[in-house]
């Protein structure tokens, strides 16, 4: 590679000519690494194109010759009984035999070349062994000898890759032909990259019962594609080649490697149905089915074209019933750049129209590794119409890097566990579409796991995670967020749910971003959900609201927390539906933007306890119906940087048994620490401390807005005097009367 200087060579070049060189010397010599002090090795491997070859010393043994330990540099002496040893002469890099009267003592430094009593060792089976074959096609017409073993250069003709050592197995039955590592010479080939899956499959075998195969030799635990015959420089369609390379290595549990270097050109050439909630009919590269134990890898020095000409919606690796398989280190579509971002697009460009994995009655699938760039869908597992027990057991996505994701990053419907872990994430979705969530676990995806994922720039206004009804549990937790548009996370009707320890900063118009949105009816399911949830230690700065409720119908919610987290310049959470039951709100700080300074919680017996609030009151107006039991107790409130006064820091049209005590208001700004009687309709009062009460009994001050009491309820004078009332306790519940205690008392 030039550096920009001329022809000078980069390390990187000089590093790769010396490994062909050892690679070469060890050829020669037999010695590891090619030194003279190497152990002794039979076959050489070059660590740049991974070829295995025969050491030469290897090979005049198997002729009958046996090197000695010393070479012609250094001299030495042949005895009567080494007719069959054979020098190396390291200028020559030949091997010499000696034919004149032994003993003989050769001195240091001594040249055999064109000496009479020195041959070179030129016996014609010798250079059939050490000539190269050009091809697989030229291999299956060569005469055999079982003696030998043959290096082939490359797999079809003109290249230089899928070649190998062979040698010839004639007791080996041409039924076990798989055109990868058994090749019979009766399967009929004619080199052409059109033929080649034919000749993979034994097509046209014209001796199915006899024996004798070209059988490579295989040292190393990892199988290449192109011994497949994978044209890894991208000009042909590897889809038949590689779907038989991967099939064969389930059969014998290998790792499947796809050579380095290579660019792989996909053809989505088969048809297949699949049984998602569309029922959709896609073209497909590679279809597995029942594959288990193996490994399918790169380490993302291979590129994959996912370009087509016609096919719009196309998969690369369609997975059904595949269990305990791992894909990892593929690069996706890399070159492109012509993203569907611009203001006059709508619709995706054909290079964006594709999914790289869908699933299908699949357990423990792991897909790591890959950079992704520009699909439409990376993993869809979904198996809407399918039987319960022919769904997805669990896939976990992890380490992956996505950018210009035009939908999902991975969609999921009716499986046990989906994971999404360790991803980057970056410009996901569109604006000319709705949909452009990064991870979308949907309908029936019962276990859920979003963990220390990195989502950057977001471009749609959908969410970076959203969750639908019907999870069993759902961790999201130590994720980063940082967008100008868009939703961190969408719990849709989920419950179950612990969201902590993440990060979710926006930079955008507070109309255009929301932290965590609780959604109802989400893919068609019904409102309902957002039970159990814990939203805690989080970190939530700018943009819209840090937690919203919309539209999430009237089923019962319990269990719903929010916790210790610190809340900075966004919208305080709003959660006010009367569905839900013992919201808490607890330990967190809240600091709220100026104009934005409501924190609205609501429902049935609400706790907002032991918060830091700085310019923030509790308000949630015209509800149309009255918030049961609230209780404020222990916050601390403190005016924000402006000192800005509200007229009420707890601020509801209408309440019952309200317990507000224990409360740090000394620098806060505000008129009435509890709404006026002006501003509320009906209201009612279990417990209220000196920093929250009144002046006047409740019955003065709410005269017949004091709608709810019991007898024992309690209200304390906020400015008490030594010969005034202390408090107030309600005596009689039918007339809400409440009668002052003395502060003498």
């Amino acid at each position: 590679m030039s550096s920009g200087c001329g022809d000078v060579l980069s390390l990187a070049d000089l590093q790769t000519a010396k490994k062909h060189q050892i690679f070469e010397a060890e050829v020669i010599t037999g010695k590891s690494g090619g030194v003279a002090t190497g152990a002794d090795i039979d076959y050489a491997t070059n660590q740049v194109t991974g070829q295995t070859q025969k050491t030469l010393p290897a090979v005049l043994r198997d002729a009958g010759f046996s090197p000695v330990s010393w070479d012609f540099s250094s001299g030495g002496t042949l005895t009567v009984n080494d007719r069959d040893k054979v020098v190396y002469d390291p200028v020559s890099k030949a091997w010499y035999s000696y034919g004149g009267a032994l003993p003989v003592t050769v001195p240091a430094g001594f040249s055999p070349v064109g000496n009479a009593d020195w041959a070179p060792q030129t016996d014609p089976d010798l250079r059939a062994e050490l000539s190269i074959i050009e091809n697989i096609a030229e291999l299956m017409s060569k005469t055999p000898n079982p003696e030998l073993t043959y290096t082939v250069k490359g797999y079809a003709p003109g290249t230089t890759f899928g070649g190998g050592i062979f040698y010839w197995d004639a007791t080996l039955p041409k039924s076990q032909h798989n055109g990868i590592t058994v090749f019979s010479p009766t399967v009929p080939w004619d080199g052409t990259y059109t033929t080649l899956a034919t000749f993979l499959a034994g097509t046209g075998e014209t001796t199915p019962s006899g024996s004798g195969c070209w059988v490579r030799m295989q040292n190393s635990r990892d199988m290449l594609v192109s011994w497949g015959g994978v044209d890894i420089t991208g000009t042909n369609v590897a889809d038949a080649a590689v779907t038989a390379v991967i099939k064969y290595a389930n059969t014998v549990k290998r790792s499947v490697r796809f050579d380095s270097g290579a660019n792989i050109k996909w053809g989505f050439s088969t048809l297949v149905q699949h049984f998602d909630k569309f029922n959709l009919n896609v073209q497909c590269s590679v279809v597995l089915e029942n594959i288990s134990g193996i490994k399918v890898y790169a380490e993302n020095d291979v590129e994959f074209n996912t370009d087509h000409p016609t096919y719009a919606e196309r998969v690369v690796f369609r997975l059904k019933n595949c269990s305990e398989v791992e894909f990892s280190g593929f690069n996706f579509n890399s070159n492109f750049a012509d993203y569907s971002t611009t203001t006059s697009d709508t619709t995706y460009k054909p290079q964006e129209w594709w999914q790289g994995f869908t699933a299908e009655g699949c357990s423990n699938l792991e897909i790591t590794k890959h950079h992704v760039n520009a699909c439409q869908v990376f993993v869809r597992a979904d198996c809407t119409n399918l039987a319960a027990n022919l769904h997805n057991i669990d896939i976990h996505v992890t380490d992956n890097m996505f950018k210009y994701v035009t939908n999902y990053c991975v969609i999921s419907r009716n499986i046990n566990l989906v994971e999404f872990s360790r991803n980057k994430v970056s410009f996901n979705g569109r604006n000319w579409h709705t949909f452009g969530e990064a991870f979308a676990p949907t309908t029936g995806s019962l276990n859920i796991i979003a963990k220390d994922n990195i989502f950057t720039n977001q471009i749609a206004q959908q969410s970076c995670i959203t969750l639908t009804l019907g999870a069993l549990s759902v961790t999201i937790q130590g994720n980063y967020c940082r967008r100008q548009y868009g939703i961190f996370v969408e719990l849709g009707s989920s419950s179950n749910v612990l969201i902590s320890g993440n990060t979710s900063i926006s930079t955008g118009e507070r109309a255009d971003t929301t932290h965590i949105l609780l959604t109802g009816a989400v893919d068609g399911n019904p409102a309902g959900g957002l039970s159990n949830v814990n939203i805690t230690a989080n970190y939530f700065q700018g943009g819209g609201f840090a937690i919203q409720e919309y539209n999430t119908g009237n089923a019962l919610r319990t269990g719903f927390s929010i916790t210790n987290n610190h809340m900075i310049d966004c919208k305080l959470p709003a959660i006010t539906n009367q569905s839900y039951i013992g919201v808490v709100v607890r330990g967190n700080y809240m600091e709220a933007p100026t104009n934005f300074p409501d924190l609205a919680i609501a429902g049935q017996r609400p706790v907002i306890d032991g918060n830091m609030f700085v310019g923030v009151r509790v308000r949630a107006r015209d509800l149309g119906y009255s918030v049961i039991a609230p209780k404020v107790t222990n916050n601390v409130w403190r005016a924000n940087s402006l000192g800005e006064s509200y007229p009420a820091l707890i601020d509801y049209t209408e309440f019952t048994a309200l317990v507000a005590d224990g409360n740090d208001s000394t620098a806060a700004a505000y008129t009435d620490f509890i709404v006026h009687p002006s501003n509320c309709n009906n209201v009612g009062f279990r417990k209220v401390g000196p920093t929250e009460g009144f002046t006047v009994s409740p019955t003065a001050r709410f005269a017949a807005k004091l709608t709810d009491a019991r007898v024992g309820d309690f209200v304390a004078n906020a400015s008490p005097t030594a010969s005034g009332a202390y408090a107030w306790v309600c005596v009689n519940q039918s007339t809400k009367a409440f009668s002052s205690i003395a502060l003498s008392a």
